[in-house]
């Protein structure tokens, strides 16, 4: 659960951003109409900053999803290795 809330938070974080900095960023390199302070240098870095911020974001999904997935083959694994140490222990006393 915890994987799985976490990822849809920096997913969500990934969609917001790039539908606020750079498909707003596209529209006005678009357009041509920057605003008096800001020009079209101005626009591309913070394009190019929240790309590089949007593939962390989606790199940490991608690592919180591996750690999900990592975690259940290890509690599947410890599973298995409890219910054979049961079944050795039934033997025994079956045998005695």
């Amino acid at each position: 659960m915890l994987f799985d809330g976490s990822s849809l938070v920096l997913y969500m974080i990934g969609v917001i951003m790039y539908g606020t900095n750079v498909i707003r960023g596209l529209r006005t390199v678009e357009s041509g109409e920057y605003g008096e302070e800001i020009g079209r240098d101005d626009t591309m870095k913070v394009m190019a900053a929240s790309q590089v911020i949007l593939a962390l974001v989606l790199v940490g999904v991608l690592a919180l999803q591996s750690g999900q997935w990592y975690a259940e083959r290890k509690e599947g694994q410890e599973a298995e290795k409890l219910e054979v140490e049961e079944r050795k222990k039934e033997k025994i006393k079956k045998k005695n």
